[in-house]
């Protein structure tokens, strides 16, 4: 009788999880602000978005819904009452301040505000990893802007310290992001003369997954020591000076994430001599083509994805595979090394909204090496005699 009623809890626990899931994604799905923000039904939203958080309390569907709400009825007011309830109805949870921080630029008025609100939630839990490292990027963007501004050196000393530690704790917290976080930390350290810190961090080895972080950074020479360069947020597309650590961290999350779709592994863990072709165009399918040299023969595969790389990404749909003499291998490489391959800057700073990025990986006795260029650049030659090899069709105003 027991064993009956606990599985007849558990199918019921189940079907309600279940049934809030679905709840949860069609009350998500819903709040498009953008969308209603004009038709008839914008008060309407509003009465779901307060539905889905009494589902999921910390909803950022609806929450940013209901913010921008408020903003658009001009009730500033109202988004004050709404994450002090928050906070107040969650005293212990750090989530309602990291979701106000997430959303700042609706509800803040001025960094100083953000930070004080940060180390409240600070003292709930000093060792959270965003908590930190939110703190010591907004104490990192003030150092810089100081340099910039010319401001006097106390302030500027004081903003280093704070966010030299808050960065610092962050690398503590969670190893993973070391490379992600030693560049500014190495500048500040710089700044500090803290040479032990600054000695460890240069010569501390990236760990990575499919991408070294630094394949996509383009950095001016003086960034250790010229710390009016924020190599955070040093993205310009007016001047399209350099390429910093959010724009890297954007670049590699989405090159992975449809190299997993392709079901391709990371090129580390391949014990292989080998060489990948990602080709990325805006209005077609994802492709990726692989060359990797074999005891006593050349292998090509090639694949292809659903879908737009500038859009929606789809599903794996087209296969193939090659084999070549290695002669042919003796040829590809002999190309790579007429445009210097191994040398080539990883990432350069020409890019634009609609057109391709080809990426081109490859690996020699364990030696990695990867140029990523818009509409081709120095590998394209290279990269479409790989296209040729394959048995995709593709015409020629194409190929872009």
């Amino acid at each position: 009788m027991k064993k009956s009623f606990w599985i007849i809890l558990l199918c019921f626990v189940t079907t309600v999880n279940a049934q809030n899931k679905l709840r949860i994604k069609m009350l998500s799905s819903s709040l498009d602000y953008y969308k209603h923000i004009h038709d008839k039904h914008f008060f309407e939203k509003k009465v779901k978005a307060y539905r889905l958080l009494s589902i999921d309390k910390y909803n950022i569907y609806a929450i940013e819904y209901l913010i921008r709400f408020y903003q658009h009825e001009e009730t500033l007011d109202s988004v004050n009452c709404f994450f002090q309830d928050l906070i107040n109805n969650n005293p212990q949870e750090v989530e309602p301040y990291l979701i106000r921080d997430y959303l700042w630029d609706y509800n803040y008025r001025n960094t100083f505000e953000r930070i004080r609100r940060l180390k409240m939630a600070w003292l709930i839990d000093s060792n959270h990893y965003d908590i930190n490292v939110n703190i010591g990027k907004i104490y990192y963007d003030l150092f810089n802007k100081e340099h910039l501004d010319n401001k006097n050196k106390t302030e500027i000393d004081y903003y280093a310290k704070q966010a030299y530690f808050y960065l610092s704790r962050g690398c503590v917290i969670d190893t993973t992001k070391i490379e992600e976080l030693k560049y500014p930390i190495i500048q500040l350290a710089s700044y500090l003369e803290d040479t032990t810190a600054y000695q460890k961090l240069k010569s501390m080895k990236s760990t990575y997954d499919y991408f070294p972080l630094s394949a996509f950074m383009h950095l001016p020479i003086d960034w250790e020591t010229n710390f009016k360069i924020n190599v955070i947020d040093c993205q310009t597309f007016k001047q399209r000076a350099f390429l910093g650590i959010k724009n890297a961290v954007g670049t590699k999350s989405y090159y992975t994430s449809i190299l997993q779709r392709f079901n391709e592994k990371a090129l580390k863990n391949i014990n292989e001599d080998i060489f990948r072709f990602l080709w990325l165009r805006t209005f077609h399918h994802p492709i990726v083509i692989v060359i990797k040299k074999q005891k006593n023969r050349v292998k090509l595969y090639w694949k292809v994805l659903s879908g737009q790389s500038g859009y929606r990404i789809g599903k794996c749909y087209i296969k193939g595979c090659k084999y070549f003499p290695l002669s042919i291998w003796t040829s590809f490489l002999q190309q790579l090394d007429s445009i210097n391959y191994w040398n080539l800057r990883s990432c350069n700073i020409n890019y634009g909204y609609d057109g391709s990025n080809w990426i081109l990986e490859g690996k020699i006795n364990g030696n990695y090496w990867i140029v990523d260029r818009w509409t081709g650049g120095e590998i394209q030659a290279v990269c479409k005699q790989l296209i040729k090899m394959t048995d995709i069709k593709i015409k020629p105003s194409k190929i872009y």
